[in-house]
């Protein structure tokens, strides 16, 4: 990980592009209500990672990747995002995005670039299919440890949680 982490104040404007565009998900993990209004980022693409159920972003010259972005996100709310992606190699930078009023300033997660190999184009629709239901019933355990496990305890275990969670999805469907 290494990178520094760019600061965050009252506030705050996020960009999503993958799995945090699926709004339940998202507020799951920021734990509020959210209403967010949709933007791109000029210069990149979202592409699966390489065998894994999550997506990347990479810079790909003439494309735009399709996202979110969340204004008045405040301090504690970056540090339970921070809690869910810094664990798997994910940093903040700052990036102009793309919006129906304009260019806004923001601030987005990116993978470290040597931890991911991409694959295909990715679709949060698909994902939503294949993986959502499970990963915000994980979510909800994840986030319910802040406080309690590190997060590196958390990503150490996210085999087990995904295990547990869809233990209990089985369950209700019964």
């Amino acid at each position: 990980m290494g990178r520094p982490q760019v600061g965050v104040g009252a506030g705050a404007t996020l960009f999503f592009y993958g799995t945090l565009r699926d709004i339940d998900l998202l507020e799951v993990v920021i734990g509020r209500a959210v209403a967010p209004l949709s933007a791109q980022l000029p210069g990149y693409a979202v592409f699966w990672a390489a065998g894994q159920d999550f997506p990347m972003i990479s810079q790909e010259a003439g494309l735009r990747a399709e996202g979110i972005i969340l204004k008045d996100v405040t301090p504690d709310e970056v540090a339970r995002l921070d809690y869910y992606e810094l664990p798997y190699g994910y940093f903040l930078i700052e990036v102009t995005v793309e919006t129906a009023n304009g260019p806004l300033a923001a601030q987005v997660y990116m993978p470290e670039p040597s931890i991911l190999k991409r694959g295909a184009l990715w679709s949060l629709e698909d994902w939503q299919v294949r993986f959502g239901p499970l990963m915000r019933e994980a979510a909800q355990e994840i986030m319910n440890s802040q406080g309690v496990l590190s997060a590196s305890e958390v990503a150490a275990r996210s085999g087990v949680i995904e295990t547990r969670a869809q233990a209990r999805l089985n369950a209700r469907a019964y």
